[in-house]
C-alpha cells in the first residue's frame, strides 16, 4: 500500500511540475503624438512615441500565473528651435507592474486571459532650466488572447489598462492594445 501511495504522489507531482513554467515576452503598441508648447503663442512641437514592454511570469498551472513587467511609453525630445524655448525639452515615462493572470484554454492553440494587479508610473520632464519628476501607483487590468505557434512560443494580443498617470504637469490615461510574443520554458 505504501509503495502504491508513493508512486501516486510521484506521478501527481511530476504532472504538477510539468504544468508549472516560467515565461518571458515582449509587446509593442502604437504610441501617441505628444505636443510640447512652452507658452501660449509659441509654436508647438510634436513627437511620435512607441510603447514597448518586456515582461515575465510564472504559471503555477494551466489557469493561474503571476506576471511582472517593465514598459517604456514615452521617450521624446523636443528641439528648442521647434518650441521657441530657451532649452531643449525631454520627456521619459515608464511603468512597472505586478499582476495575477487567469487563463482559459479553448484548445491546443487558442487561449484567452485576464490580468488584475497594480502598476507604478514614473515620469521625468526636463525643460533644461527645471526638471519635473513624478510617480503614481494605480490599479491595472488586462484582457488578451494568444495563439500557440509551438508548445513554447505564442503570439499575443492584449488590451491593458495601466490606469492614469497624474503629476502637477500631466494627466494621461495609459491604455494600450499590444501585440507581441511569449516564450515559455
Amino acid at each position: 500500500m505504501f509503495k502504491s501511495l508513493a508512486i501516486t504522489v510521484l506521478a501527481l507531482s511530476a504532472a504538477a511540475a510539468h504544468a508549472q513554467q516560467a515565461y518571458v515576452g515582449a509587446t509593442l503598441a502604437p504610441g501617441a503624438d505628444w505636443v510640447y508648447r512652452t507658452a501660449p503663442g509659441n509654436p508647438a512641437a510634436s513627437e511620435k512615441v512607441l510603447f514597448g514592454k518586456l515582461y515575465g511570469g510564472y504559471a503555477f498551472d494551466e489557469t493561474w500565473a503571476i506576471e511582472g513587467g517593465f514598459g517604456l511609453y514615452e521617450k521624446a525630445r523636443f528641439d528648442k528651435a521647434d518650441t521657441g524655448s530657451a532649452y531643449d525639452a525631454t520627456s521619459k515615462a515608464t511603468l512597472v507592474y505586478l499582476a495575477g493572470r487567469a487563463t482559459h484554454r479553448f484548445n491546443d492553440k487558442w487561449s484567452v486571459s485576464g490580468k488584475l494587479g497594480a502598476v507604478r508610473h514614473n515620469q521625468r520632464l526636463d525643460h533644461g532650466d527645471r526638471v519635473h519628476t513624478g510617480h503614481d501607483v494605480r490599479p491595472m487590468f488586462g484582457l488578451g488572447t494568444s495563439y500557440d505557434l509551438t508548445p513554447g512560443a505564442a503570439l499575443i494580443l492584449d488590451f491593458n489598462d495601466y490606469g492614469t498617470m497624474r503629476t502637477s504637469e500631466v494627466m494621461r490615461k495609459v491604455r494600450k492594445l499590444e501585440a507581441g510574443v511569449k516564450l515559455s520554458f
